[in-house]
């Protein structure tokens, strides 16, 4: 994080607890059949594969596994926001119309 210029202060327990809560987002992620599919999509970029086996994945989870992932994420969050030292923001250009 701080190579993106967001000053972060990480310590054993918080990289061990994200260490945790990515292990647990794996388990929710992708099952391997659906993996397999995504290398076929030729024309797609290996980001562009990602962003499909993310939709992918959303689509394919059960509404309980669903809230569960959205709960990690949540989790996963608040401890990056616990870790960096000023707000984060982020500049958008809005286009004036």
């Amino acid at each position: 994080m701080n190579l993106l210029g967001i000053k972060a202060q990480f310590d054993d327990a918080i990289v061990a607890r994200m260490v945790e809560l990515s292990k647990r987002l794996n388990q929710l992620a992708i099952k391997p059949r659906s993996r397999t599919k995504s290398p076929k999509l030729d024309t797609i970029d290996f980001v562009g594969k990602q962003e499909v086996s993310k939709l992918v994945n959303a689509l394919s989870m059960i509404d309980k596994q669903f809230d569960d992932w959205i709960s990690l994420q949540k989790d996963y969050r608040e401890l990056l926001k616990s870790v960096t030292v000023d707000k984060v923001e982020i500049l958008t250009r809005h286009k004036s119309t």
